[in-house]
Order: C-alpha cells, then structure tokens, then sequence
C-alpha cells in the first residue's frame, strides 16, 4: 500500500510540476514543493521497511531532479512575467 501511495503521489508532483512551467502560480509551485516533500518521506518509510536502496535512491534522484528543475524553471518565468508588468 505504502509503495501504490509513493508512486501515486510522486507522478501527481510530476504532473503539477509540468503544469506549473506552462502556467506558473506560486501557488502550484508550493503544491509542488510539498508533494515533493511527501515522495521523499514516503520513499524514506520504503527504504526502513526494507526496500532496494539501489533502486530508490536513483529513482528518487531522477524524481528530484526533475520536479526541482521544473520549479525553478516556473519560478523564473513568474519572475520574468512580474517584471513585465
């Protein structure tokens, strides 16, 4: 169960993290900033329950790097849109 909620949550941060680079709102940017947060703790519980530390640390560097990669390219154009104004 604990495995279904982690891969569930985790694609949802990558969905919201996709939307929030086309259509930038700090307010995505926090939903994405927490459900980050959520995939890690979950993938931490995963990890003490005894699952491949291998796997989830490469999975979870990939994850992280591209929901971070994701936000800071969306709080750029949020920059960038409030300079134009």
């Amino acid at each position: 169960m604990l495995l279904f909620t982690h891969i569930a949550i985790a694609l949802l941060s990558i969905i919201v993290a996709a939307v929030s680079v086309a259509r930038p709102s700090m307010k995505l940017v926090k939903v994405v900033a927490g459900l980050t947060a959520a995939t890690l703790t979950s993938g931490t519980a995963l990890l003490f329950q005894g699952a491949s530390v291998w796997h989830l640390c490469l999975s979870g560097l990939l994850f992280t790097s591209l929901t971070v990669a994701a936000t800071v390219l969306a709080l750029r154009r949020l920059k960038f849109a409030q300079a134009k104004q």
